[in-house]
Order: C-alpha cells, then structure tokens, then sequence
C-alpha cells in the first residue's frame, strides 16, 4: 500500500483512536475527524513538512476508516460510534 502524503497524521490519529476505543470511550466521526486537524497542525507548528492544505473532509474520512478497518456502529439506535473490526 502508498503511503499517503499526511501518512504521520493518520498513524497518530490511529494511535489516539486505539488507545481511547481501548477505554470505552465512544468517538464520533466528527471527532476523529477534528482530532486529524489537530495533529495536522501540532505536526505543522513542531516542523514537520507536511502540505498545509489538509482538511479532514468526507473522503478523507473513508479512506481513513478503511484503511484502519474502523466502521461506524449505532448503539442504542441513536447514537453512531466507530469501533474497530
């Protein structure tokens, strides 16, 4: 598989991801998604090369969650939270 141009960004986001899944802490996809802003920018400000134009839209989002095998669940039959497969 092609790493990707913000591949550190994913791999942090993946690793902030397993640990607070591991608690039962439930993560919206919204969540995940400003969590991969956050580190875009700590990695941008800490100066790591990264391109500047990231924005953690829709698509990114899928192919993140596919990429980590990370699905969207309904709990409850309200409330949507990602988990691993």
């Amino acid at each position: 598989m092609q790493k990707g141009q913000f591949d550190i960004v994913e791999k942090a986001v993946y690793k902030w991801f397993s640990i607070v899944h591991s608690n039962n802490v439930p993560v919206s996809q919204d969540i995940l998604k400003q969590k991969a802003q956050e580190y875009h920018q700590q990695f941008v400000n800490a100066g790591v090369d990264l391109p500047a134009n990231f924005e953690a839209a829709n698509g990114w989002l899928r192919r993140f969650q596919e990429c980590f095998g990370i699905v969207q669940k309904t709990i409850s039959g309200e409330v949507h939270q990602l988990i691993c497969q």
